[in-house]
């Protein structure tokens, strides 16, 4: 990453950064309630919210409470929020699954930054995506990555120096159409060149 893009991104994030992150794991009373409904879900003592409701709060609970809702919420954005550092050096991951779970977490992390307008440090994100969506295949990112490098011309040529590199990503962005038009629709290179 360009320096200038580093600087964009500290920035944003000294800016934007949360207190806490509420991940698994966190302490604090209401973690707990967290944890423990996480744990019994995990353990399968609990089957469905009315199981969970009691096993949490007592047996006149009821799966409907405030109580309960806004818990079952917490622990769903503790999942949503520990998702993001899976750790992907595990055996079951082959170089192929790392690159696809970095990618995206990636692409997630360049789409913040644009909408927060770090707009060099987003860029610098999508064009590493787009190296590693060649490498890799990844047809539907790739073409994602260039949508955005490409299509928005606010974001990104207004704020590019080498238009060269906006043509070059406009040819690959064709080439990737072409391979999703024929994935999904079944079209035939010839029709399409």
């Amino acid at each position: 990453m360009e320096f200038d893009a580093l600087k964009d991104l500290v920035k944003i994030i000294t800016r934007n950064k949360v207190k806490q992150i509420e991940v698994l794991g966190n302490a604090g009373e209401e973690a707990n309630m967290v944890e423990a409904l996480y744990d019994a879900i995990s353990k399968d003592k609990v089957q469905n919210d009315e199981e969970a409701a009691k096993f949490l709060y007592g047996k006149n609970e009821s799966p409907k409470s405030q109580a309960y809702l806004r818990l079952k919420g917490r622990l769903e954005r503790n999942l949503l929020n520990t998702a993001f550092f899976i750790d992907v050096n595990q055996p079951m991951f082959n170089e192929r699954a790392k690159a696809y779970y970095n990618c995206y977490r990636d692409f997630a992390a360049a789409y913040i930054l644009l909408g927060r307008d770090a707009i060099k440090a987003g860029i610098d994100i999508l064009e590493r995506l787009l190296e590693q969506s060649i490498k890799y295949e990844f047809i539907e990112l790739g073409a994602e990555v260039l949508w955005i490098l490409v299509i928005p011309p606010l974001v990104y040529w207004t704020r590019s120096t080498d238009l060269r590199l906006c043509v070059f990503y406009i040819f690959i962005f064709g080439t990737f159409f072409k391979y999703l038009t024929y994935i999904y629709f079944g079209w035939k290179n010839s029709f399409l060149s």
